[in-house]
């Protein structure tokens, strides 16, 4: 009969296979710890970069603004602002304590709270700074709680905020992380997220989209969508998907988004008004599942 061996080897390579698969080693990066206070490496495109560890124990660190005095302002995703006293100076000392004066969460959840910081052009005589925070919904027990993106501002000075205020808040909805910059002409761009569903196409929402808002949160009146019923004022740029980096050009004044795809097809945009950057509709990226996002990888 010559099942008893068949059998017996399908046996033996199912426990091989278990074996290998048991002593498998972990599946990504194993996290660094930064024990020396400063590491030197090169890279392709540069050599002899040094990199000092200024502070630790930040526990989701998201954002920095750096004050006029040398000291830094820390956010952490969702938690608390940090102060890190003396961070260009020669003995930087991260605070024990919280700044106060940033709104409480509570009960956090992953996506709410505090998220990124930017000073005011006038910080030093007006001590504004700005910061975007996923505000809570009330709901039931029991029920998914959401968020809405939330444009925010206080006075800071000795280490806390005051005269806190809310300046712009889209609707309530599946948000992301956001961020904020300046421009030369005095106006803000923060940028929104939609990972999910076709709100980056839509214009009747602020998700998906790069805002732009004077610095007391209202609209600018050369805006390109001001004056439309379908369009939400705010909106600058359109169909992106999760952007979490935002910069301003300091030659040009150009805005730059960096936005990250799906599994694959991160990007680099020239923020430009009135454009459609494509998300979900044009994507590089594919579904974490590998099938792909869009019908095409070029917008018209």
């Amino acid at each position: 009969m010559p099942y008893k061996p068949l059998v017996a080897l399908s046996l033996s390579a199912l426990l091989c296979c278990s074996l290998q698969a048991a002593e498998q080693a972990p599946i990504g990066i194993a996290a660094v710890t930064l024990d020396q206070a400063t590491y030197d490496f090169d890279t392709a495109e540069q050599h002899g970069i040094r990199v000092r560890v200024l502070a630790r124990e930040l526990p989701r660190s998201f954002a920095m603004a750096f004050l006029p005095d040398g000291d830094l302002l820390i956010s952490e995703r969702g938690g608390n602002l940090r102060l890190l006293r003396d961070a260009t100076g020669s003995n930087p000392i991260l605070e024990d304590e919280p700044v106060a004066g940033v709104p409480a969460l509570d009960p956090p959840y992953r996506n709410g709270g505090l998220h990124d910081l930017a000073l005011h052009p006038d910080f030093a005589s007006n001590g504004w700074l700005y910061f975007t925070y996923n505000k809570g919904e009330d709901v039931a027990e029991g029920q998914q709680r959401r968020s809405a993106v939330t444009l925010m501002r206080g006075r800071y000075a000795d280490g806390q905020l005051s005269e806190v205020e809310e300046l712009f808040s889209g609707d309530y909805g599946s948000t992301s992380g956001s961020r904020i910059v300046f421009a030369q002409d005095g106006t803000l761009y923060m940028t929104t997220g939609a990972p999910f569903g076709n709100e980056a196409q839509e214009l009747d929402n602020v998700y998906g989209k790069v805002l732009r808002l004077n610095d007391d949160g209202s609209i600018p009146a050369d805006n390109p969508f001001v004056g439309r019923a379908d369009a939400h004022p705010a909106i600058f740029s359109l169909g992106h998907r999760d952007q979490l980096g935002l910069t301003e050009h300091p030659a040009t004044g150009a805005i730059l988004s960096v936005e990250h795809g799906p599994n694959g097809g991160d990007e680099v945009n020239l923020i430009q008004p009135g454009h459609n950057f494509g998300w979900p509709t044009v994507s590089f990226g594919r579904n974490y599942d590998g099938s792909p996002v869009a019908d095409g990888m070029v917008a018209e």
